[in-house]
Formats: structure tokens, sequence, C-alpha cells
């Protein structure tokens, strides 16, 4: 039998990670640590998740998990495997994620990423975090097949998110 949360690690096989910050790729080593140590009927049967970052990335990647994962003989590359954004995008049955490069547009210095994640016909673009809406081009991405957009939203003026005057402003 499978322990309770063997299941749920499991089932995660692909992890995005938009930008570094501690709200949004802080987990990551955990959540990477609790899905190699998976068991079934009491033997070790690690699952190595796939994280997709842009090649620029990998650097912020290995300082956010080298930490907590390189110890007792392993580093922090025994327990995901890493692939690249090709050519902007990288397909997963039939979805295929675009990048949408993001640099300095969530705050100085961040490389960052949004995507579309595209199906038949439809899509949803998430802006993993862009205070600096107008000079996203995200509107390049919104289409008739758009179904929704997923923007982290303030509800008051912040240097670092956008605001719900600044999202309400920028989309149509």
């Amino acid at each position: 039998t499978l322990f309770p949360y063997t299941t749920l690690f499991r089932s995660i096989t692909h992890i995005f990670i938009t930008h570094f910050h501690h709200d949004h790729a802080g987990g990551l080593s955990e959540l990477l640590l609790k899905s190699y140590w998976t068991f079934e009927d009491g033997v070790h049967k690690p699952h190595i998740p796939t994280v997709v970052i842009r090649k620029e990335q990998l650097n912020d990647l290995a300082y956010t998990l080298a930490p907590n994962m390189n110890n007792q003989g392993k580093t922090w590359r025994d327990f995901c495997k890493v692939v690249f954004f090709e050519d902007g995008q990288y397909e997963i049955s039939g979805v295929t994620f675009t990048c949408i490069v993001t640099d300095n547009l969530h705050c100085d210095g961040m490389e960052s990423y949004a995507l579309r994640i595209e199906e038949k016909d439809r899509n949803v673009v998430l802006t993993g975090d862009i205070k600096k809406l107008s000079e996203s081009g995200l509107l390049n991405y919104i289409d008739e097949q758009t179904i929704a957009v997923v923007q982290d939203v303030t509800l008051y003026e912040n240097p670092i998110h956008a605001s719900m005057q600044d999202v309400l402003a920028y989309y149509p």
C-alpha cells in the first residue's frame, strides 16, 4: 500500500517556477524531498518531478535548493530533473506552455517569466507577479481564446505587485 501522501506527490510531474521569490519557490525543496522519499509496500520508490525554468534561472534554482538538499552524498540534482524552455515553449500531453520573459517587471534585477498555457482552442495567461504591466507586452498574448488571466494583485499601491487599479487600467 502507499503512504497517504505518496499518491499526491507522485501526481506532480512538472513544476514551473516563474521567479525565485520565497512565496513562489520557498517550499520547492520540501516538495522535492517528499516526492523523492516516497514508499510503496515499505520499498523506497523515488518520484522525481521535472522543474521547468529558463536557462538564466539555473543559478537561482541551485541557490534555492542546495542549502536544504546537498547532504548525505546527494545534491539537489538527485531530486529533480531540470529542463529549459526550448524555443520559448514546453509541451506536456498536448498542452503548450509558452514562456513570456518578464525580467525586471516584478522588481529590478529579478529574472522571471509569465506563461501562456494553451490547449486546443483555449488558453490561460499566468503573469507570475508583474508590477510594470504597461512594459510587459502581455496584451499580445491575450486573444478571443483566452479564458482567464491569473494576475497577482494587491488592493493597495505598492512597489512590487500590481494594484487592482493597475490591473483594471491595463487589461481590456
